[in-house]
């Protein structure tokens, strides 16, 4: 089995417009592994949508915030 991980990417419009997201072999991650894989796809997501002229929607900032 594979497993994908992955956040959404908003554009200048603060539509969705991508992902960032990584696959590993399930058996591979592990609950730590997962918390550093989610973080850094956050913070991925935020920087690109950042660069892309977006921002990420209020309510989704404070459920990534959580994450942390």
């Amino acid at each position: 089995g594979v497993s994908g991980i992955a956040v959404p990417l908003f554009d200048s419009t603060n539509q969705v417009a991508g992902a960032v997201a990584i696959a590993s072999v399930a058996s591979r991650l592990n609950d730590d592994l997962i918390r550093l894989i989610k973080k850094e796809l956050i913070s991925a997501a935020r920087k690109i949508t950042k660069s892309w002229g977006g921002s990420v929607p209020v309510g989704l900032d404070v459920a990534w915030s959580a994450q942390n």
